[in-house]
């Protein structure tokens, strides 16, 4: 990821300082069961770069919520990491090159495809306090608020009111309290800092979900994951699919499952323009 825009690091350490405090911040899980899961399906290997002392292990099959439909052209991706109850996992394009990297600081990523314009990205704890609170600052604006809420009004992420790269942002109801969704699609031939360190030849697709928590009576970032695809406009539906099991499990994880995350993870794909063909066309400008 290219550096982030300037950004108030002040009203970001205030943000999290609670959160730090008390080891609140967590890896947000990629995969659970539910009880409307459908049957288990394989899931394929992914190499991992991890520190000292930690362990990664083969996961032979997992189960995927019932909102999710994998095509024939994805496949379920993940690895167990010692230390952690939940594996990280994601849907990315078939035989493909998955990789997995834990830092020291936190900072935990997945990565799957074959190249630059050509992959699925995941962003499970971005690393370290700051960065966490500060990624989901840049499209959140419940996290603005929080920001300006601790500081006043000249607190804010960007250099400005409104986003400079000509990126569409939506909000998504989750209908669950002090947890948030924003969608956000970067046109072809945009570099914004964060979901596309250089321009791409495709739309990219990108999904930013918090869950925050009031901590010593300040709103605080607990968790903070992403997800951003982008794929060549004919592997569309490795992208819905890919999008779709990350909201399902990010809603599952923070209590919302059946028909309220059915109803969120269409939301989603209404915003994103997934599915239809002639919004993906014309934000790719046609390309295959």
């Amino acid at each position: 990821m290219a550096s982030q825009p300037t950004l108030k690091i002040r009203t970001l350490a205030l943000l999290v300082e609670s959160a730090v405090a008390v080891g609140a911040l967590t890896v947000v899980s990629a995969c659970a069961s539910s009880p409307r899961s459908t049957s288990s399906r394989p899931v394929a290997p992914c190499a991992v770069t991890i520190t000292p002392g930690v362990k990664a292990r083969p996961i032979p099959s997992l189960a995927v919520p019932s909102v999710v439909d994998i095509p024939t052209s994805g496949s379920l991706y993940g690895v167990s990491i010692s230390g952690m109850s939940t594996p990280f996992a994601a849907i990315g394009p078939a035989a493909s090159k998955c990789t997995v990297s834990i830092g020291a600081d936190g900072g935990s990523f997945l990565n799957i495809g074959h190249g630059p314009s050509n992959s699925i990205s995941e962003v499970y704890v971005p690393g370290g306090a700051v960065i966490t609170t500060g990624w989901a600052c840049e499209y959140v604006p419940q996290v603005m608020a929080a920001a300006k809420a601790l500081l006043g009004p000249t607190a804010e992420c960007y250099n400005g009111q409104s986003y400079p790269y000509q990126e569409i942002v939506s909000e998504i109801a989750t209908h669950l309290q002090d947890t948030f969704i924003t969608t956000v699609v970067v046109p072809p031939g945009i570099s914004d800092g964060i979901i596309t360190s250089q321009a791409s030849k495709v739309t990219t697709f990108a999904v930013f979900a918090v869950r925050m928590k009031s901590i010593n009576r300040r709103p605080t970032v607990t968790s903070s994951p992403e997800i951003s695809c982008e794929l060549p406009f004919r592997e569309q539906t490795v992208c819905k699919a890919s999008i779709d099991y990350f909201a399902a499990v990010f809603l599952k994880d923070n209590g919302a499952e059946g028909s309220i995350a059915g109803s969120v993870v269409a939301a989603v794909n209404s915003k994103l323009g997934l599915g239809q063909n002639s919004v993906g066309e014309q934000a790719d400008g046609g390309q295959r």
